[in-house]
């Protein structure tokens, strides 16, 4: 029996992004972090997110999930493709649901504001796997002993198993 794993794709946007998605997804995430840590700080005690999320565990808790409102519409358009990565033969890999996350961010210095997405695909079969590579299929496909479609990635740094069954 094959195992059933799902793979987390985690996306770092930092000031030297590149594509316009990525430097809409910096800007829009940090802008949102200012806009709602006021609501936090009105005395203005904490230079940064480190600071404010220690100080205070209801920011902690609920400002990623605001800041990450700001990048809905962007997320939407990606249409479940995970960007910048492929299978071995250049397919696209989609993805079921994503986690936005504050690495950084000072509220005085753009250039240090770091967030990350993780994007997690739906539930995949583990077929093999030899060396750093991993032979996988959708799982919707049919589970008896039929050829399934399958496809091959390469297991790299910012790529992981988040479950497995």
């Amino acid at each position: 029996m094959n195992a059933l794993i799902k793979l987390g794709f985690k996306h770092l946007f930092t000031i030297k992004s590149s594509t316009v998605f990525e430097q809409n997804v910096f800007q829009d995430s940090y802008n949102e972090l200012l806009m709602q840590a006021q609501a936090f700080d009105v005395e203005n005690r904490y230079t940064n997110w480190q600071q404010l999320a220690k100080a205070i565990p209801k920011a902690a808790q609920t400002l990623p999930y605001k800041a990450g409102f700001a990048i809905g519409l962007y997320i939407h358009k990606l249409n479940r493709i995970v960007p910048n990565f492929t299978d071995n033969i250049g397919n696209p890999l989609l993805f079921n649901e994503h986690k936005f996350e504050i690495i950084q961010s000072d509220f005085k210095d753009k250039s240090k504001h770091v967030v990350a997405l993780t994007y997690i695909t739906d539930t995949l079969i583990l077929i093999d796997s030899f060396g750093e590579y991993l032979i996988l299929a959708y799982k919707e496909q049919s589970t008896d002993n039929t050829l399934k479609s399958t496809f091959t990635i390469k297991m790299q740094p910012g790529i992981s198993v988040v479950s497995y069954q």
